[in-house]
């Protein structure tokens, strides 16, 4: 018995000797751009077309794993010509530091033989990019992001958002995704396209300065209850929000650097201000609050105000920035928001025959003197009158 298991053991290690005398390696280092060993990299030998080798063009063969100071070394391939890669299936980097084949050095293995020395550097996407960011932060924060996109579009990666509302996917490679927060508490699915650098969205972590002002041009602006100031920057995720005071005031003792717009919520849906921020504190911003005016339209006869054929509104120019407009109703009302400031109202397309015989707020003429809301006082009615004509 014993004869027999030493008789076998002999003829497997004849085996093994002979067919590893059939075939070679390959071996070198792998480094990531920044020059450091790229450890715990999965290398390949990728086939070419050969008369040496059956081996399917294309197949990957003889898979290994760089250790820790990048050093790989691929054994038992059979003779012929291979391409060598390494980092991610989807976006691997080929011998001698390309990203695509017609750029790669094919190496002829031999039987028997040893190439050493195939060193290169992966590409920055091959061992793949940091995607991360920072949701606003707010008791009605996401709790979960999915990434979704890349080379096929079923592929679906979840990552937590952690309490101070940063996230973080590791590895993704080069592509078009989609960021979707869950559950998504107002906050829009974000597109991005991964290369080769890191990609950080919504709003930058890290030190930043105070920006405060004051949200209201008098002493009684309307400020409605839970009224918040919104700063976004260059998406929807990269938002900063605060509580307004009472008294109109609010202060963000730290903003990244960037251009931002501000807004209030609930509030206008235009931007109310542009905001830049570099390296030094911001105090003293003032803006209009949104105050929404009520109006009602009246024929100058008394009669019953018509059904027309096309909408009839009212319009607010102020000095600079494009004119706002409201509908006004079927039964002649109307409410127009609008921040804080002057404006010269008027009306917009008249039905043939009509004219406009009156245009007030209070007291103020319209059709002679400008609307100014300026927090001075309580808002008013506007009302105008008009002629249908015969």
């Amino acid at each position: 018995m014993h004869a027999l298991i030493l008789a076998l053991l002999l003829l497997q290690q004849t085996s093994d000797a002979a067919r590893q005398a059939q075939t070679g390696t390959a071996s070198g280092i792998v480094r990531v751009a920044t020059g450091e060993p790229a450890a715990g990299v999965r290398v390949a030998a990728v086939a070419l077309s050969s008369l040496e080798t059956t081996t399917v063009e294309g197949a990957l063969v003889s898979l290994a794993q760089t250790d820790s100071t990048g050093r790989y070394r691929l054994d038992n391939i059979l003779p012929g010509r291979y391409y060598i890669q390494a980092g991610l299936i989807d976006a691997p980097t080929y011998y001698p530091g390309v990203t695509v084949t017609t750029g790669a050095t094919s190496i002829l293995i031999a039987a028997g033989a040893s190439v050493d020395g195939l060193n290169f550097t992966m590409a920055r996407g091959s061992s793949g990019v940091r995607v991360s960011g920072r949701v606003p932060t707010s008791s009605t924060r996401p709790v979960l992001i999915m990434l979704t996109g890349g080379s096929g579009a079923s592929r679906l990666t979840t990552g937590q958002v952690r309490p101070d509302g940063t996230f973080e996917f590791l590895k993704v490679t080069p592509g078009s995704y989609t960021l979707q927060p869950s559950p998504a508490n107002g906050l829009p699915p974000l597109t991005i396209v991964v290369g080769d650098k890191d990609v950080e969205v919504g709003m930058p972590a890290g030190p930043g300065v105070r920006v405060s002002g004051v949200v209201g041009l008098g002493p009684r602006s309307p400020r409605p209850s839970g009224q918040k100031v919104l700063l976004t920057g260059t998406t929807a995720w990269a938002q900063i929000e605060t509580p307004l005071a009472p008294d109109g005031n609010f202060s963000m003792p730290s903003v990244p650097p960037g251009v931002y717009t501000l807004k209030t919520v609930p509030g206008s849906v235009s931007p109310l201000a542009t905001v830049v921020v570099a390296d030094r504190e911001i105090a003293g911003i003032t803006v209009g609050a949104y105050a929404e005016l009520t109006g009602k339209t009246v024929l100058q006869d008394g009669g019953k105000f018509p059904a027309l054929s096309t909408a009839l509104t009212i319009e607010a120019k102020p000095a600079k920035g494009q004119p706002l407009a409201a509908v006004i109703r079927g039964d002649g009302t109307f409410r127009f928001p609008l921040p804080e400031g002057q404006y010269r109202i008027g009306l917009g397309r008249l039905p043939n025959g009509a004219t406009v015989k009156s245009l007030t707020y209070g007291s103020i003429d319209l059709l002679k003197d400008p609307l100014v809301l300026d927090g001075s006082g309580d808002l008013g009615e506007l009302r105008v009158g008009l002629d249908m004509g015969k």
